[in-house]
């Protein structure tokens, strides 16, 4: 069972809820025969289950360069670049929502830039229909809030 972003269960819970949650994901991790794969900014989660955790460190600037540029092909500088990945904090799954979210919204180099200086929140629509990216994007807004 995976729970993306599992730190939403709580904050957007009251406190007994939010108990009530942890029990419940405690009950079924400790299940046997069951594993639970649970992703969250925060260690806070399901504190009666012994969890083996393992974190996401941000990319050096010329790797996380290269990874943006793998998914978005437009016209920018590396400069550029390296600016509105700084701002993601290098982080991989940011870099790989903002590279993806550029490409398929067809932007060129400074419409991406214009967007971003806007509205951060609207880079995590997609192509001509503005598809919600899901619970990345979720977690993405929730960072530049």
């Amino acid at each position: 069972m995976v729970l993306d972003n599992a730190e939403t269960f709580e904050d957007a819970a009251d406190r007994d809820a939010a108990e009530h949650i942890s029990s419940i994901v405690a009950e079924i991790a400790n299940t046997r025969g069951v594993t639970v794969m649970l992703t969250s900014r925060t260690s806070r989660n399901a504190r009666l289950v012994s969890w083996t955790e393992f974190s996401v460190p941000p990319l050096e600037k010329l790797p996380a360069r290269e990874y943006f540029r793998k998914i978005y092909h437009g016209d920018i500088t590396d400069d550029a670049v390296d600016g509105l990945l700084a701002m993601l904090d290098f982080h991989p799954l940011s870099i790989h929502i903002l590279a993806y979210t550029a490409k398929e919204s067809r932007w060129t180099g400074e419409e991406l830039c214009e967007e971003w200086n806007t509205q951060h929140s609207r880079l995590l629509q997609t192509g001509d229909k503005k598809e919600n990216l899901g619970t990345s994007a979720i977690t993405l807004e929730m960072s530049f809030g």
